[in-house]
């Protein structure tokens, strides 16, 4: 059911310049929530996801798949959802990481800046300088508040 939710959910989210990050339900029949979550390079804002959600509300393949009874919530992934994929980490430039990787010398953590990603690679830079580090040694990476 997930699979058909994001396919009627997806246009919707990139008519308004959003990627869909994810989509959670919840509950049981004649009873769900409905969670979906958008992101885009820059953040999204509460009005963003009134607006898609207000679109969302029009279409009745949800209401055909979910019955009349369920609730919508569009929001934000939030700072503590773990970055994995490279469209996380470029969706984040600009934004204050702490991550955890391994690499031949073991397991490293660093806490700065993202300054760049690709498919492959991301930049963070901290006090010491900029440091690249691999995408698939990443162990764990989230938004951090700097202090």
């Amino acid at each position: 059911m997930i699979d058909k939710i994001k396919r009627i959910v997806e246009p919707v989210v990139q008519d308004f310049n959003a990627e869909l990050v994810g989509v959670t339900l919840k509950g049981a029949k004649r009873n769900y929530i409905l969670i979906v979550f958008v992101d885009r390079i820059g953040g999204v804002t509460i009005e963003d996801c009134t607006k898609i959600s207000r679109q969302l509300s029009t279409k009745q393949e949800l209401d055909d798949l979910l019955g009349n009874n369920y609730r919508l919530e569009v929001s934000s992934p939030g700072m503590d959802r773990p970055l994995k994929t490279p469209q996380d980490f470029k969706r984040n430039v600009g934004r204050f990481l702490e991550i955890e990787f391994e690499d031949k010398a073991g397991l490293h953590k660093l806490k700065g800046n993202l300054k760049k990603a690709d498919e492959k690679l991301i930049t963070l830079e901290d006090k010491n300088g900029a440091h690249d580090v691999p995408i698939h040694s990443i162990i764990k990476a989230i938004q951090g508040i700097k202090w």
